[in-house]
Parts: C-alpha cells; structure tokens; sequence
C-alpha cells in the first residue's frame, strides 16, 4: 500500500514501456501512473504552516526546500490562514504529501529561515494509465480515449 509521505515515483514494468507510480487511490483499489515528465512538480498546496518571520517578507520571491536532502527551489507563496499553494519556479520531481517543505531568503549574511509546513496536496497532471489491482490480477488500462489492455 502507498500512504502519505513515501515517495510515488517507483518505476513499473508493464507492456513494454516504463511507468512511475504518481498516486494512488486506496478506495478503489488503483495506482495512477504515468511518464517520468508527470512526477515533475510545479504547484504544491502546504497545510500546518508554522510561520518564523513577518508575512510580508513572503510576498515576493523566496526560497523552499522540500524534503532535507532537497535543492533549494525558487518559488512563489500565497498564504491562506495555515495553509499556503507554492508555485515552484522550476520543476521538482519526488514529492509527496507528507513531506516537509521549509521557506527561506538569502541575503549577504546567509539563509533565514521564515517557516514551513507539511505538504498535502500535489497536483498531477494528466497521467496516462491507471492500474487497477484486485484478486484477479492487475489490469492496465488508458486513462483518456479508451482502449485497454488486460491482466490475468
């Protein structure tokens, strides 16, 4: 099972094309996958935010770091209460809700730090299959436009 916070983008195998794991929808039992370029991030929603600095200084353009090991990114914030959308100036790939993302601005005396929140909510864009996983085997079908193709 995939839960909130483990990284989506392991590959799959399936009809001779690779596939990465981009969500998953427990209620109906699937996994929507896709091509490498839908891991790519640009718009993410944050939620439990926990903000070290006036607002203000997060009306122009910042920096964000979403899981420890990640790149510094530049980005855009609108905060709402506790929540906030990042729009990310350059594609991210490997994120998940669950993860951390922490804000940031650089100045001549280094980083400062002014908050961060919990990721809850990725935006995928048009994936191209969904599997579907039951008893019976896993079944891959197109997403958009029909056709099918089938499992044991």
């Amino acid at each position: 099972m995939i839960s909130g916070g483990k990284p989506l983008g392991f590959p799959l195998y399936i009809t001779g094309s690779c596939l990465n794991a981009l969500g998953a929808n427990a209620k109906k039992n699937e996994i929507i996958v896709g091509s490498k370029k839908y891991l790519a991030q640009k718009k993410i929603k944050l939620k439990d935010l926990n903000i070290l600095c006036k607002t203000d200084e997060l009306d122009k353009q910042i920096l964000v770091k979403v899981r420890s090991t990640g790149k510094l990114l530049k980005a855009n914030i609108d905060l709402n209460k506790d929540k906030a959308c990042i729009e990310l100036l350059e594609d991210e790939y490997g994120i998940s809700p669950g993860q951390a993302c922490v804000f940031y601005s650089k100045n001549k005396l280094g980083y400062k730090v002014l908050g961060g929140g919990w990721l809850s909510l990725i935006h995928i864009s048009e994936p191209t299959r969904l599997l579907s996983i039951g008893c019976g085997g896993v079944w891959v079908k197109k997403k958009r436009g029909g056709g099918g193709g089938g499992g044991g």
